[in-house]
């Protein structure tokens, strides 16, 4: 059975812009004018379920035999034989038989033969009211309601005749002439009187649907039982008027299943297209084109093949309609836009010049004006357009550009904001430019998620918000849904990465997050030489490592500590140690330890002098020769676990943490009798283990006894969650060295104390490590006096740091011209100084702290890390992905590496890779984007 084409169905214009829906209104029931007898009896009738639904009445029952046999086809809904019998009967009882092939026929689709056959039956009988009841139904669905009308008033005189689907009648009537109020008093007295039929209700929602009132219409709708074609039709109709395509879709799909009309594959395109599945839209339109290949269909193919970025099927749709209608100026604005999908960026110009100079349109010139901006175009003559007081849509978009491009955002934004948003889709790109300039994110991602998905702003927009904005889920969705449309771009999007610095990625070297290493490097204290201890401590190493020459060893040893001399030189820089005069300590250290010949003690307090003065290298240097000379010299190994966290490519601090524990069991195990700093080393490393419970366990018996051993069971309780007042016994004046300074900088960083200890400020670690906490907390840090660090690079370089934090680059760019003078070969001068013309973005000078860098063989874990960022700031594709590649093979523990390959890959437009590399990182660590001191921005148009 044919649809239903008796009650009003939404139907869809065929617009160039495929976003809006006309209503097509559909004939429901109308009477034509009749005279009877107000004692005419009504009919016998068919008892039929088959036009419940329906506008016309059942089939009229008689004696007759043909017509009953007739009915009886009729009731098993074959319609074709009910008619060969009803024929058979016209011998007998004409108006009978007529109005009953009459009603056959309209179920079958056949309006003009039932019009026909209803017609023959009034004139049959003229008191047959039920055939000019039916024949009304005809007469409105073909149009002539004036007919329908009078039939339709006269028939609701009569009290049996006056229905509700009379009423509904009347109102379609009024409605299908745009009279909407005295349509709708029809329908309101029609669902008074039938509030329960399936008839009057959905004509009542198709009423409130036709006045704008769809939420209302769709509830009705939806609570019909047994919808048919037209329920369906209607409800995705009314859905995508409410903007609710995916329940559109569903609708129009089943309509589809029904009956597979023109009207249904349209609407099913327009949700398709609407939900941006252009590429089943496509499909259906092509099947529209082969059926009726009107302009219409041809330009929304067109249109979808271009936002499906099949620009070459596109460009083959466009032509030929702009060959078939040369006169609609809006199919070059789709071909201009095509042609610069394809790369063809001059045939794109000279197109856009000859359509203006053929139509003189605004929105030709505004075309012509905007490729002349993008592309770095002098104006000309028409600049004095854009320069006139003359005001239109096009004209005023074609300013916003001119004004973008100019830099000038407010003239900009005055502008954009006399735009209709429907003008055309360059609002949207636009729109997110500026909100962009402005950094109103929100704002960005709400109109770029309109802009056109075929267009690289479209995807360049999201991604940078949501890579600005650290948003891991956002950036992987709009990646995903960029990998799955498996194009790429053939024009390139002006996209810039720039340096927010963080101060979680600065090299800094005193640092305090609270780790437990940078606990440790203010733990680690000086040892002195007593010559019996120092012969204990190092005479156990040698005789582990060589039993058989035990003697020889010692002999060794008695000689080196026959140095009385070095030993007081050693000694006296331990007292400048805990005085906080570090580079005195150093030279005394120096000058000791070449008296005693590379002696492990002096050794490892030149590494902890040198790690105090915030040289890292160094201090790495001297704590591994300290080991060299005895590899049991337990606090050169924790100095290593500290220095080589940040130095390190491939160790761990856990490495030497095993070293030590493994190598203290040993001892016990040979029944050793343990010097204190291999006792206190062997804790410090099971504490570095994370082995809280073991260290507690092993401690509690002697917590009174010693106050270094309260004070590291105090840490252990710290580290394994207890909180921050676990570390109170570190105050205590007692404490283990620098226990105020732990217990104070902890509770900086926990946020419980931004005070600063006047006390301890002539211990420069405390100084700049508090500093560091305090800025990573957002307060100001301690005063620093340049005069007192101007000839100290380390501090220095910790001062260009913090000004590059504090957003003041002449102080930055003061500190390291002060650094240069001291020593033009250190490389911290240069690492900082590639930060620093990074952050400023001064690349010809960045380039040469890169080259000077590369000179002095410099590498760490900061270094190539800003050699990295270099290559993406400045961006250099082949040069970054060297520097990846080497920087995971020299860490591969470190997420780094990965993360700036997922920018090489994202800025080269490997959606793929960039979606393989956002899972793998995830694996490790959900919000990685933080990680990253940059910052995307769209620069340019």
């Amino acid at each position: 059975m044919p649809p239903d084409m008796s009650r009003e169905k939404f139907k869809l214009t065929r617009l160039r812009l495929p976003y809006r829906m006309l209503i097509l209104t559909v004939v429901f029931l109308s009477v034509l004018m009749f005279s009877c007898s107000k004692q005419d009896k009504p009919q016998p009738q068919l008892e039929e379920k088959l036009t419940d639904a329906k506008p016309i009445v059942s089939p009229i029952i008689n004696s007759n035999e043909n017509i009953t046999k007739g009915n009886e086809f009729f009731l098993k809904g074959e319609f074709s034989n009910a008619i060969d019998f009803y024929s058979e009967a016209l011998a007998q009882n004409r108006s009978i038989a007529f109005y009953n092939m009459g009603v056959s026929y309209y179920l079958l689709g056949d309006i003009e033969k039932s019009e026909e056959s209803f017609r023959q039956a009034v004139k049959e009988n003229p008191a047959f009211k039920e055939a000019y009841m039916n024949l009304a139904v005809v007469l409105i669905q073909t149009d002539k309601l004036a007919e329908a009308e009078k039939i339709v008033k006269t028939l609701l005189k009569d009290n049996n005749s006056s229905t509700a689907k009379m009423l509904v009648n009347m109102g379609n009537i009024y409605l299908k002439r745009g009279q909407t109020a005295l349509a709708a008093t029809y329908f309101q007295e029609a669902i008074k009187k039938g509030e329960n039929s399936k008839y009057v209700r959905s004509n009542y929602a198709y009423f409130l649907m036709t006045v704008g009132e769809y939420k209302n219409g769709i509830a009705i709708l939806e609570n019909l039982a047994d919808k048919d074609y037209t329920d369906y039709y209607n409800l995705g109709s009314a859905y995508y008027n409410e903007g609710m395509y995916a329940q559109g879709l569903a609708n129009a799909l089943k309509a589809m299943e029904m009956y597979r009309t023109e009207e249904a594959i349209n609407l099913a395109a327009l949700n398709y297209a609407a939900l941006t599945d252009y590429k089943s839209a496509i499909a259906l339109l092509k099947e529209l084109i082969r059926k009726d290949p009107a302009e219409d269909y041809r330009y929304r193919l067109a249109r979808a093949y271009y936002l499906n970025s099949d620009f070459r099927d596109a460009n083959t749709e466009i032509t030929s309609l702009i060959n078939d209608f040369p006169d609609k100026s809006e199919y070059y604005r789709l071909k201009y836009e095509i042609q610069l999908g394809m790369g063809e960026i001059a045939d794109a110009g000279r197109m856009a010049m000859a359509a203006y100079q053929r139509f003189q349109t605004d929105d030709m010139l505004y075309m012509v004006i905007k490729h002349k901006i993008i592309y770095y175009e002098p104006l000309g003559e028409l600049e004095a357009d854009l320069l006139s007081d003359r005001s239109s849509p096009f004209l005023d978009l074609a300013r916003v550009a001119y004004y973008i491009f100019k830099d000038k955002m407010v003239p900009a934004r005055q502008f954009i904001d006399k735009v209709p948003p429907e003008t055309d889709n360059d609002y949207y790109v636009y729109q997110s430019y500026i909100n962009m300039k402005y950094k109103k994110y929100d704002n960005v991602l709400v109109y770029a998620k309109k802009i056109n998905k075929s267009r690289p702003e479209y995807f360049w927009y999201r991604t940078a918000v949501y890579f600005s904005t650290n948003n891991v889920a956002g950036l992987k969705e709009t990646v995903a849904e960029q990998a799955q449309r498996e194009t790429s771009f053939t024009r390139n999007t002006n996209v810039r990465f720039h340096l927010t610095p963080r101060i979680e990625e600065i090299d800094f070297s005193y640092r305090f997050d609270g780790t437990y290493e940078q606990m440790l490097s203010l733990m680690l204290y000086p040892l002195f030489i007593e010559p019996s201890e120092m012969m204990s401590f190092v005479a156990m190493g040698y005789k582990l490592l060589q039993e058989n020459e035990k003697l020889s060893a010692l002999r060794e040893l008695e000689r080196s500590v026959e140095f009385s001399e070095g030993i007081r030189m050693n000694n006296t820089g331990v007292a400048d140690m805990f005085a906080y005069r570090f580079n005195e300590a150093y030279d005394k250290f120096e000058k000791a330890n070449e008296m005693l010949n590379n002696n492990p003690y002096t050794l490892y307090n030149m590494g902890l002098a040198k790690l105090n003065l915030g040289d890292m290298e160094s201090a790495s240097k001297y704590f591994d020769m300290a080991v060299l000379q005895n590899n049991y010299h337990f606090p050169a190994y924790l100095g290593l676990a500290v220095t080589m966290r940040t130095l390190t490519k491939t160790t761990k601090p856990s490495d030497y943490y095993n070293i030590v524990r493994d190598r203290a069991v040993q001892a016990v195990e040979d029944k050793r009798n343990l010097p204190e700093p291999i006792l206190y080393s062997a804790l410090l490393a099971e504490t570095g283990l994370g082995l809280y419970s073991k260290v507690k366990e092993d401690l509690a018996p002697h917590k009174g006894q010693n106050s270094y051993f309260n004070n590291v069971y105090a840490i252990a309780d710290f580290l394994s969650g207890k909180g921050h007042a676990a570390l109170d016994p570190l105050k205590n004046r007692k404490s283990i060295y620098r226990g105020r300074v732990i217990w104070d900088l902890t509770a900086t960083e926990e946020g419980k104390n931004f005070s600063v200890d006047t006390g301890l400020l002539n211990d420069r670690a405390y100084k700049f490590m508090k500093s560091y906490a305090l800025l990573k907390r957002g307060k100001k840090p301690v005063q620093l006096n340049f005069n007192e660090y101007k000839d100290d690079n380390a501090a220095l370089k910790e001062m260009v740091y913090y000004s590059i934090l504090a957003k003041d680059r002449a102080s930055a760019l003061r500190y390291l011209q002060q650094m240069s003078s001291i020593d033009i070969r250190y490389k911290e001068l240069y690492k900082a100084s590639l930060y620093y013309f990074l952050w400023i973005e001064d690349f010809v000078n960045a380039e040469a702290s890169y080259t000077s860098l590369a000179n002095l063989k410099a590498s760490d874990r900061y270094t190539d890390m800003y050699k990295m960022m270099y290559f993406v700031l400045n961006y250099n594709g082949r040069r970054l992905l060297d520097t990846v590649n080497n920087y995971i093979k020299s860490y591969p523990n470190e997420l780094t590496g990965k993360e700036y390959k997922l920018i090489y890959a994202l800025r080269s437009e490997n959606f793929e890779m960039t979606l393989n590399i956002i899972n793998d990182i995830e694996k490790q660590k959900r919000d990685f984007l933080y990680d990253l001191p940059l910052e995307i921005s769209i620069d340019g148009l």
